[in-house]
């Protein structure tokens, strides 16, 4: 399987999913580095949107997914599941 690249968008509660604790969390500058900086799963920042990068295999066949609602993210049995919703070319959840 490849992986996939997630853009962890903060929702307006400013929270995103974390696929390292497999919950949604409070962004906040300490968790940015205490947790997104040491993850193996980190791969950078979304550029100017506040938004975390993240690149982890999810069962899926998208290169790229754009996560606005941090629950719509769901764990069974230890795995990521989602509908990506296709919008102007781009996979968005």
């Amino acid at each position: 399987m490849m992986e996939t690249n997630h853009v962890m968008i903060p929702d307006n509660k400013g929270r995103i999913y974390c696929q390292k604790i497999q919950a949604v969390t409070l962004m906040k500058e300490s968790f940015f580095r205490d947790e997104c900086m040491n993850c193996k799963y980190f791969n950078g920042f979304g550029a100017g949107i506040g938004a975390v990068e993240c690149k982890y295999e999810d069962g899926s066949d998208a290169v790229s997914v754009f996560v606005e609602n941090p629950e719509s993210l769901v764990i069974s049995y230890g795995k990521v599941v989602f509908q990506p919703v296709q919008k102007n070319g781009e996979n968005k959840i």
